[in-house]
């Protein structure tokens, strides 16, 4: 009911003014007074009143109705407006949003024309700069050309020149080769004569040095068998050992004879034997040595065998 009353509150105003009327006209039909009032013919008066307030009523509901009409014309009125107004905002909106949508591509293709013109810049100055460049390179080519026209010429002129220098080095060369020619064959004539000179020199050394040789081993011999003589007679053979018995005594000499080291380098196997041979080369010092002095070194180390002899 509220929501009814909320929703027509002038309907409700209305029929509230009509009741209030009716109860009026009540108030104003009844008698306060204790007085005797004259007889009214009731029904008619009822009849009247009633037909008053039907048609009041008739009228209000009318105007009512009218009202609601107008309300409801002015309601359609205002969503009509409202309904106008929101498809002008939205036509509006749109208008705006086509508007920046017409900036932007306006902007963008003034972006592409003034991006398009900068590369249209761009590539001229390209252009350009590649024009000068093969300018440039067309200038650097043709001084080339000229240099090298100037360095083939120079180049016949140094190769005339090097024909002639090679024709006198080859005419150099070939009496260098005539002349080291004639120096080798002189060479080889004067090595011949030298190694045949050589080969004589060389028998006659090998014939003296091997008369050196068999008189410096018949000395070596010699002594050898002297200094053996020597040691051996002071060599006194211990009787316990066994005839047969050999060992190798090792001697160092000092010039002059002296025994600087002896050692048994080979032993019989009798440490008695052994000890009686270095004993008794260690006695016989000073050993006999050859007068020649060139003959030394044969004797500085000697290697010696003793035998222990078969007893009598």
């Amino acid at each position: 009911m509220i929501k009814t009353i909320l929703q027509h509150p002038f309907a409700f105003a209305l029929s509230l003014l009509v009741h209030s009327v009716l109860v009026g006209i009540m108030v104003i039909s009844f008698d306060w007074s204790s007085k005797e009032q004259p007889k009214i013919n009731v029904v008619q008066a009822t009849t009247v009143d009633e037909k008053k307030v039907e048609q009041q009523i008739k009228k209000l509901k009318q105007a009512e109705q009218q009202k609601i009409k107008a309300e409801e014309a002015r309601r359609n009125k205002l969503e009509s407006e409202a309904d106008k107004a929101r498809r002008k905002r939205q036509a509006e909106e749109q208008r705006l949003a086509d508007a920046r949508k017409q900036r932007e591509e306006e902007s963008r293709k003034r972006k592409a024309i003034e991006q398009q013109r900068k590369e249209e810049e761009k590539r001229v100055a390209q252009i350009e700069e590649k024009k000068q460049q093969l300018e440039a390179n067309r200038r650097e080519v043709e001084q080339q050309r000229r240099e090298e026209e100037i360095r083939l010429a120079q180049v016949r002129e140094e190769q005339q020149r090097a024909d002639e220098d090679r024709r006198m080095k080859e005419q150099i060369e070939q009496e260098r080769k005539q002349r080291e020619a004639d120096a080798k064959r002189r060479k080889e004539e004067l090595e011949a004569e030298e190694k045949r000179r050589q080969a004589e020199i060389a028998a006659d050394q090998a014939r003296i040095t091997a008369e050196s040789d068999r008189i410096a081993q018949t000395e070596v011999e010699k002594y050898t068998a002297l200094i053996q003589q020597k040691i051996e007679s002071k060599w006194n053979i211990p009787p316990t050992s066994k005839p047969g018995l050999k060992s190798i005594v090792y001697v160092r000499l000092i010039p002059g004879g002296d025994v600087l080291h002896v050692e048994i380098i080979k032993s019989s196997g009798d440490p008695i034997f052994d000890r009686s041979i270095e004993t008794a080369v260690l006695a016989a010092k000073p050993l006999p040595l050859p007068d020649d002095m060139n003959l030394f070194e044969r004797f500085r180390e000697l290697k010696l065998p003793f035998t222990r002899p078969e007893k009598k």
